[in-house]
């Protein structure tokens, strides 16, 4: 009868009403609940890896996480290279896609939230030195020396001297832009009576000959699963300066 049918309509509607109600605002609570979970990410990662600025003043103060990486950490060598989009460390299990005659735009926006759930922006962009064994900087010289000098000086703010040794090999008509790295502790030699810094053809010979005979040594005392310490991470200002060294 058409007093049915009017019933039968007005409680399907009532059911629509009340699905898009609470449907909603289960999205509503989800969407909540991955925003907190995208800052807790963001404000951890600023936390262990601070900019250039705040490596600065960590060094300065002599905070508790000068040093603090060790080489049984998995962070260990990771260097920030700036910000940008990265993965989010949870995961969003969402409405699997089938086929349907009718829009439902409460699936479409549960999709849309798992989709959004994925990536976070504006999170530190990190490089593994220890994988990515050699690393090249590009552009704009004065923006590859500002990230070079940043990716130095992180170096030594993560990692103590007795970990990680420094070797810097720059052009002499940029010495100006490098002096600051030479009262780096990870530029000294263990004894500290010599530095890990050359800017002459002649002192990079002397310097480079004296690491592959100390890297040699460690090679024939034995190998072993552990890669023996401390590690060196050397900085070429200038690819013509590494170019066919055997230590390389």
């Amino acid at each position: 009868s058409v007093s049915s049918r009017r019933k039968q309509q007005k409680k399907q509607k009532e059911m629509i009403e009340l699905r898009n109600r609470k449907y909603g605002a289960y999205l509503d609570e989800l969407e909540k609940e991955i925003r907190a979970l995208k800052q807790k990410q963001l404000l951890a990662m600023q936390l262990d890896n601070p900019t250039p600025s705040e490596c600065a003043s960590l060094l300065a103060a002599r905070d508790t996480r000068l040093w603090s990486r060790q080489p049984s950490d998995a962070d260990f060598m990771c260097l920030r290279l700036g910000v940008g989009e990265g993965n989010t460390s949870f995961t969003v299990r969402g409405v699997q896609k089938g086929f349907t005659l009718e829009e439902d735009h409460l699936l479409n926006r549960a999709r849309e939230i798992e989709t959004k759930s994925h990536t976070i922006s504006d999170i530190p962009v990190l490089c593994d030195v220890r994988k990515e064994s050699l690393v090249g900087v590009i552009g704009e010289r004065a923006s590859a020396i500002r990230l070079a000098c940043h990716l130095i000086l992180q170096a030594a703010m993560h990692h103590s001297y007795d970990d990680l040794k420094i070797v810097l090999i720059h052009a002499e008509k940029e010495t100006a832009q490098w002096t600051w790295a030479k009262w780096l502790p990870h530029c000294f030699d263990e004894n500290r009576e010599r530095r890990f810094l050359s800017s002459t053809a002649r002192e990079t010979d002397e310097l480079l000959k004296r690491l592959e005979e100390i890297l040699k040594t460690r090679e024939l005392a034995g190998r072993t699963e552990e890669v023996p310490l401390p590690y060196y991470l050397f900085v070429f200002t200038q690819l013509e300066l590494a170019d066919k060294q055997p230590i390389l």
